[in-house]
């Protein structure tokens, strides 16, 4: 099933998983954390639930993995068979609903 389109709110926070982005974040849960700051609730929520959308279990790793390509994103959470969209997407969704408490 192919995900749904790209919000442009998810797209702000994708956006800057560049090549070499480990230098100025130590994770990538600081840089999540960093980039939902400078969003409005209204915003977050539309990340949420987006997220919640795409792993609400309708989706393969392979829909999800398009979705990504298909993002503002130049960092893989994946290679190959390696590592896992979903996975990657959940730690996502975990700070953006931290945001919102």
């Amino acid at each position: 099933m192919k995900a749904p389109p790209i919000p442009e709110e998810f797209n702000t926070i994708v956006e800057f998983l560049v090549p070499d982005i480990q230098y100025l974040y130590p994770n990538v849960e600081d840089l999540f954390d960093t980039r939902l700051q400078e969003m409005t609730t209204a915003q977050r929520n539309i990340v949420k639930n987006y997220l919640d959308e795409l792993l609400s279990g309708k989706y393969q790793e392979e829909d999800l993995r398009v979705m990504w390509r298909a993002s503002e994103a130049r960092l893989l959470p994946f290679w190959g068979d390696e590592g896992s969209c979903a996975e990657f997407l959940k730690i996502m969704r975990s700070r953006v609903a931290a945001s919102l408490v």
